[in-house]
């Protein structure tokens, strides 16, 4: 990808989650946030904003962040110090953390209803061709999520109910088969 195609996308993924509800929208900081272990980014964030980041070090300590200097709000800098490492930047109540969670759920998911396909198919109820088909569309889902976290640094709402669809559309499927 180009330079130019990947800083559209950075300003559209802060420009999405900023202006999500829930995200904190303070004052923005100038921040001075050296490049080097992403825990200590964390923590940096945290004292210079003055919003605490929650995340699991066993989690974070295998990665390192990115500088982020300028004037900006918390969850852009969380964002940024996450963007490549496939965690997920969240806010909830005005608190910033770190996690794989919407990741985990999606997976998950697509997962479950993947090994339900199987046992449809081997039950006879849903055709292999079927089958074939709609697992092709959760694998899909599976490694676009992993992709899309590591590339954003989040999973946009957008995201999620475009996951959510198409477990709709195999539910209906497996609910159909019964």
């Amino acid at each position: 990808m180009s330079t130019s195609f990947l800083r559209f996308l950075l300003a559209a993924s802060v420009a999405t989650v900023t202006s999500l509800p829930g995200i904190a929208q303070t004052t923005p900081t100038p921040l001075h946030i050296a490049a080097g272990p992403l825990d200590k980014a964390l923590l940096a964030l945290s004292s210079q904003t003055g919003h605490p980041v929650q995340f699991d070090q066993r989690l974070t300590t295998s990665f390192r962040s990115p500088n982020v200097q300028g004037t900006l709000l918390p969850a852009q800098a969380l964002i940024q110090l996450v963007q490549g490492t496939g965690l997920e930047a969240h806010n909830e109540h005005n608190t910033l953390s770190v996690s794989r969670v919407d990741q985990s759920a999606i997976e998950l998911q697509a997962a479950t209803l993947q090994a339900q396909l199987g046992q449809a198919v081997k039950s006879q109820k849903v055709t292999q061709r079927t089958a074939n088909k709609l697992y092709a569309e959760l694998a899909d889902v599976r490694s676009s999520v992993v992709e899309l976290a590591k590339m954003q640094g989040f999973v946009s709402a957008a995201e999620k109910a475009s996951y959510q669809r198409t477990f709709a559309k195999v539910q209906h499927v497996l609910a159909s088969a019964k």
